[in-house]
């Protein structure tokens, strides 16, 4: 690894390490940065993982940690973003930070993001600070905010898993730097928030949200949300991770008839994965839908397990025509599901499984 490290040392320990890792977002990246180092909070170490950059990101990087002596980058061969974040958790509990923070290198976040959300950690001595967000679109955005409180782990699992009051993203949220004490991050590119998110909040005791909106997650066209290539399989690995989590060790936690609604959402979400890997696939080249084959039979598998032929009479027409196709994984119930997908976008201007 080809590092360059700025040779700052503080007096004391940082209260947080932000942490960005950074691949190829030279057109955003000025603007994340300069949100992270104007943050009130001034104690900070911000930690820039160049992930193997081929624009100008890794002199953007190196340009910015000249300036400000709390910056430090590390530059690395392209390995992905979590094993990117996986490093820089480890120089974060170098340089001892109580608290470690996510950005993504296309986001930006509101200069007193850090401060009110380190107080109510302090305050509640939570493992897990959550806040509301912003998706910004190029030309309009739309916010979310968590209902404000402190819970317990049954209860944030709850939230996280059967309700909208939290969400997966690492972005969002302001860690305990012992949350990652026994968590090694996965090699994995994309939609694997979902499945880990869960995991680590297994582990912690106490949660706070906040209901005020302080990251701001910019939406572009090559956003992971808005494709419609392979790499839809992570979303299906990351909801049938998630379902067996539920299926098992939550059944333990709840009382049934709340296990049963966490359940029964998940496994929604479990079809509507399927559903879009099922219409995208004739969309795939030979040598995808080949070496991937084996997940068609997997989600036909799970179908045939947990839904009924049709799937439930409650569900809309899409997922029950995915309950039934998908049970069967061969050419012509793709071809169906593809020739269906391009009918509906035709006539709408949408898919047959909207985003």
């Amino acid at each position: 690894m080809n590092d360059r490290e700025n040779n700052h040392i503080m007096t004391n320990h940082p209260e947080i390490s932000v942490i960005i890792p950074v691949c190829n977002t030279e057109k955003f990246l000025p603007a994340c940065i300069e949100s992270v180092c104007g943050q009130t909070l001034r104690n900070l170490d911000i930690i820039l993982i160049d992930d193997g950059s081929t624009d100008a990101s890794g002199e953007i990087c190196d340009r910015y940690a000249a300036k400000d002596d709390r910056i430090r980058v590390f530059h690395t061969k392209n390995q992905g973003h979590y094993l990117a974040r996986g490093l820089a958790v480890e120089k974060a509990r170098e340089r001892g930070s109580g608290y470690i923070g996510f950005v993504d290198s296309d986001d930006w976040i509101e200069p007193g993001m850090y401060e009110a959300m380190l107080e109510k950690a302090r305050e509640a001595d939570a493992d897990v600070v959550e806040c509301g967000y912003s998706i910004d679109y190029p030309d309009h955005h739309t916010k979310w905010t968590p209902e404000a409180g402190t819970f317990g782990q049954t209860e944030a699992l709850c939230r996280l898993l059967g309700s909208d009051n939290a969400h997966d993203f690492f972005w969002n949220k302001l860690w305990k730097t012992g949350c990652f004490d026994s968590f090694a991050f996965p090699d994995a590119r994309a939609y694997m928030d979902a499945c880990i998110t869960y995991r680590i909040y297994t582990g912690q005791q106490t949660f706070v949200s906040l209901d005020e909106v302080f990251y701001h997650y910019r939406q572009t066209t090559g956003s992971i949300i808005h494709s419609h290539d392979i790499r839809l399989l992570n979303q299906w690995r990351a909801n049938k991770d998630k379902f067996e989590f539920i299926n098992g060790r939550m059944k333990e936690m709840l009382p049934p008839e709340r296990w049963e609604a966490i359940r029964e959402k998940q496994l929604v979400k479990c079809v509507y994965a399927i559903g879009r890997n099922w219409t995208w696939w004739n969309g795939h080249t030979a040598g995808e839908k080949k070496e991937n084959r084996h997940y068609l039979k997997e989600m036909a598998a799970f179908l045939r397990t947990h839904t009924a032929f049709f799937g439930e009479a409650s569900w809309p027409a899409s997922l029950r025509c995915t309950a039934c196709l998908g049970k069967f994984p061969n050419r012509l119930s793709t071809s169906i599901a593809w020739a269906m997908n391009q009918r509906v976008r035709k006539r709408n201007n949408t898919n047959y499984f909207a985003s």
